[in-house]
């Protein structure tokens, strides 16, 4: 079982859902922890608990992660820009 390093971040992903991101160890490996948590089925304290669904990815491989994060927000400004299919630029 891992074991939980740091915390850094939890992202409100829906009202039943966080993206909760982490630095944690296993077998003497530090990695980052990108993992959904939910409210589970039955809960008695109404925390939410880790999922199966996220991704770990190696500490060193942590500034490629950062670039690729900063193309997709560059994708998604350059659609949220542009005008969508049909729309008509006008020149005021």
């Amino acid at each position: 079982m891992s074991k939980p390093v740091k915390k850094i971040a939890v992202i409100e992903k829906s009202r039943s859902e966080d993206l909760h991101l982490s630095i944690n160890e296993f077998k003497s490996h530090r990695y980052l922890d990108l993992r959904i948590y939910c409210e589970p089925y039955s809960s008695k304290d109404g925390g939410r608990v880790p999922t199966k669904r996220g991704i770990t990815v190696p500490l060193d491989k942590i500034g490629e992660l950062i670039a690729a994060l900063e193309g997709a927000q560059e994708a998604v400004n350059s659609l949220t820009d542009a005008p969508s299919a049909g729309q008509e630029q006008t020149n005021g």
